[in-house]
């Protein structure tokens, strides 16, 4: 039963309340009390401020900003790694830019590229016994941390001689798919002795304090070889705890506990 299934994840993120306040009361950036972003000065000097791999929370309203452009001065703000931005509804926040500086420059709202995702497994200390000789799903379970993840794709350790296609999904425990949470990988071609990953159509979200399995269906008996749980060794980011391996012979997982072992 493999444990040689891996994620990738977003950076830990702390979380920042923005509003369009009209109290005159600066705030602290929390749910109950957040900033006052109602002037185009205040919000570019917050967003500034703001670390990096922050998840910044708009209220209700139309918030200005300058944005930012090359060579920009005074008060601007440009995302940095990892930030996200969440707005309260369509129709209901707006980031509007209002710049009339700029003449030729483009403008930006928003600016510059995120950071890359990091993994989920981040070593694989020693390996249990190739295997070939059944079919289903092998994987393995994970509870994530106080903080939810953000999930961005899913891979396969590829073993030497490889060459078939896998859909490697997330489930519950229950067996029910994450929705969202699959991809098929193709391992012909890849470089054997590491993970290959394909990036998932859109990003998912999963729960904090909750557990989850991720698995690859290995559909023929005598097709790719995968590593057997016992003797394998993997190491997760501290993002994530109470790895064991999982697996089903159903065809796909049914309701029900997976099975697995520690």
């Amino acid at each position: 039963m493999s444990l040689l299934d891996a994620l990738l994840l977003d950076p830990y993120r702390i979380n920042v309340w923005i509003a369009y306040r009209t109290d005159g009361i600066a705030g602290n950036g929390t749910q109950t009390d957040p900033y006052d972003g109602s002037t185009i000065a205040k919000f570019d000097t917050l967003m500034n401020g703001i670390a990096a791999n922050t998840c910044v929370h708009l209220g209700p309203g139309e918030f200005q900003t300058s944005g930012y452009y090359d060579g920009i001065t005074g008060t601007y703000w440009q995302a940095k790694a990892g930030m996200r931005i969440v707005g309260s509804g369509i129709d209901v926040t707006t980031l509007k830019l209002v710049n009339t500086t700029a003449t030729t420059q483009r403008v930006y709202a928003v600016a510059h590229e995120l950071s890359s995702p990091t993994p989920l497994v981040t070593a694989v200390s020693s390996f249990g016994s190739l295997r070939n000789d059944d079919s289903g799903w092998v994987g393995f379970r994970f509870q994530v941390g106080a903080v939810p993840l953000t999930v961005t794709a899913l891979g396969r350790w590829i073993v030497r001689g490889n060459s078939g296609s896998h859909t490697v999904q997330l489930f519950n425990m229950d067996g029910a798919q994450v929705p969202g949470g699959s991809v098929t990988l193709n391992t012909a071609g890849q470089t054997a002795g590491q993970f290959a990953y394909v990036t998932l159509a859109s990003s998912v979200t999963l729960a904090a304090n909750t557990t989850y399995a991720l698995m690859s269906l290995e559909p023929i008996i005598g097709g790719d070889q995968w590593y057997d749980y016992w003797n394998t060794r993997i190491t997760v980011s501290g993002v994530a705890s109470a790895v064991a391996a999982v697996w089903t012979y159903d065809p796909r997982p049914s309701p029900g506990r997976l099975p697995e072992k520690t």
